[in-house]
């Protein structure tokens, strides 16, 4: 009895037809995985458990394909959301903004407010416009039932600081008749490097698809034909770089608060100048005041004392709103805004639910509401 032998040939031709196959079968399981978990931070966390498996995987798909664009005058460009964006939970306008439309003129008897900060006021894991910290800051000025209408504007912006909102609100948002201006942020500022936008705006062309809070460039919008070794590193890797990504130079403490505090402090005297009120706020973050963790919160917390030098930055900030008072309107700490919450908030050590945005919003009504009466 003979045996039969395969030609070398053959045998490479059936060995690469063998490798195809194992790697399109591998490659339609990481898709039907990918698929059923999309790439966002806060899927199975327990800040979503009332929100629902499928709505919170919409969430996170609208968030993760919204298109940012580059604006600016002369030489400066900073990265804002490109307009006229719509998704079953996000909608930006033909300003840029995020909610419904507005003209640029502002309507005769209305009060016009902008909330500016980085992702957390733009609200990235939110249920809806309205569920954002401005939306429902906007609801609870509509139930005062005022003898005028207030109109709450959302000028957030993932990835902004301190230098790319004092640019657009010089440069962009002043000529839309602003009645009183609320930064939310801090904790941007204080994660950044400060040459972050110098050494951007040295580039002949400038970023703006910055990386996510993961730090990893691993996304399928990154490279959308064969996510095999994407999802690979995901499962192995991205755990370290996201961490690592909280990691700061600590010796740039003082000339961060500095530059955040000087950048604030010539926006509320301009205001002063030309008769828009400034009131500066200091974010809450995972891990300041005294909020009950949940589970998920919790799972966070020993990672907190290792990475994050960023409170400490944050701290130094508000030491600054005394020096800020004297030219804002109002000054507020809302790193304990949620003390004496057991309800899950935070699904990563900064970003809220909506739950979370609704209690930020109701403070910061009781805050504003004062200065909105005094100017009617």
């Amino acid at each position: 009895m003979s045996s039969v032998t395969v030609p070398l040939k053959k045998q490479i031709i059936f060995g690469f037809l063998a490798l195809v196959i194992v790697l399109v079968a591998l490659e339609g399981i990481v898709r039907f995985y990918e698929l059923n978990n999309p790439d966002c931070t806060f899927l199975h966390k327990d800040a979503f458990d009332e929100t629902g498996y499928f709505l919170t995987r919409t969430i996170c798909n609208n968030f993760n394909t919204q298109l940012y664009e580059d604006w600016g005058v002369d030489t400066i460009k900073i990265p804002v959301n490109s307009p006229n964006q719509h998704s079953t939970t996000i909608n930006i306008n033909s300003h840029g903004f995020r909610g419904e439309e507005i003209s640029k003129q502002k309507l005769e008897n209305v009060y016009r407010i902008f909330v500016i900060g980085g992702s957390t006021t733009f609200s990235a894991a939110s249920t809806s416009d309205e569920t954002t910290v401005p939306g429902y800051l906007q609801h609870k000025f509509e139930s005062e039932n005022l003898s005028f209408k207030v109109e709450v504007i959302n000028a957030g912006i993932p990835t902004a600081d301190s230098f790319s909102e004092t640019y657009l609100l010089k440069n962009k948002l002043i000529d839309f008749e602003p009645d009183l201006f609320i930064i939310f942020d801090g904790w941007n500022d204080a994660k950044h490097d400060v040459n972050m936008w110098t050494d951007l705006l040295k580039e002949s062309d400038v970023k703006t698809d910055f990386e996510d809070e993961t730090g990893s460039l691993f996304k399928f919008k990154n490279f959308p034909y064969y996510r095999t070794p994407f999802l690979i590193f995901d499962i192995f890797f991205s755990h370290d770089i996201y961490w690592n990504n909280y990691l700061i130079d600590e010796t740039q403490t003082s000339q961060k608060v500095s530059l955040w505090e000087n950048r604030w402090k010539e926006v509320c005297e301009l205001g002063n100048q030309t008769g828009f009120d400034v009131i500066i706020t200091v974010q809450p973050a995972l891990g300041t005041g005294n909020k009950t963790l949940s589970p998920d919160e919790t799972n966070l917390a020993p990672y907190l004392d290792e990475h994050f030098a960023i409170h400490r930055v944050m701290e130094d900030m508000v030491y600054s709103l005394n020096n800020l008072e004297k030219n804002c309107k109002k000054t507020v700490d809302l790193r304990n805004v949620f003390d004496g919450i057991s309800e899950p908030v935070f699904y990563d050590p900064i970003h809220t639910n909506s739950f979370g945005n609704r209690i930020i919003a109701e403070k910061i009504f009781e805050l504003s509401l004062p200065v909105v009466l005094d100017k009617n």
